[in-house]
């Protein structure tokens, strides 16, 4: 994009905006219980929605609503699951518990000082049905 003179910055690992963030305004999906986007197509099998800021002008999208974070309230099976306990249990808070954690929005915010990014919580997360996930 430089190169066609638009400003472009990758946001990956959060660097800018947090990446969960950047799903949901964008329209890939939800927030959900292990705290990042759960698409209609994928379900949490994007793990990240990186992202790219930029000045060049392209058509809008909204966020989108399919029921995920509904679901994801009363579900909690990754955060049962989850060997690290690093998933959030209970109800999304708009507080932050610790000084890396982004505050201001409600949601689940798991501690990644506990993740190690096994693949548990795909595996057991009932969205990962790929075509079938809309059953929920």
């Amino acid at each position: 994009l430089w190169g066609l003179g638009y400003i472009s910055l990758d946001n990956i690992h959060g660097r800018f905006i947090p990446t969960g963030f950047t799903g949901t305004m964008c329209g890939a999906g939800e927030l959900s219980r292990w705290s990042g986007i759960l698409t209609p197509k994928y379900g949490n099998m994007t793990r990240v929605v990186h992202g790219v800021l930029t000045d060049l002008p392209l058509a809008e999208t909204s966020p989108v609503d399919f029921g995920a974070r509904k679901f994801c309230e009363t579900c909690g099976i990754c955060a049962d699951s989850c060997p690290q306990g690093a998933i959030q249990q209970g109800e999304a808070t708009w507080d932050a518990r610790y000084a890396w954690e982004n505050s201001g929005y409600l949601g689940w915010r798991n501690d990644l000082t506990l993740c190690n990014h096994c693949p548990v919580c795909q595996g057991v997360c009932p969205f990962n049905a790929f075509d079938k996930s809309g059953i929920h």
